[in-house]
């Protein structure tokens, strides 16, 4: 249970990242 929730987070800071990188919080995450 305490792996899937900091697998799951490591995937959130991933995704931050990314969105980071693409312009911020503007466009906000785009599910392609």
């Amino acid at each position: 249970e305490i792996q899937k929730i900091v697998v799951f987070e490591g995937g959130f800071e991933k995704i931050f990242a990314i969105v980071k990188e693409e312009g911020g919080s503007e466009g906000g995450v785009v599910v392609q």
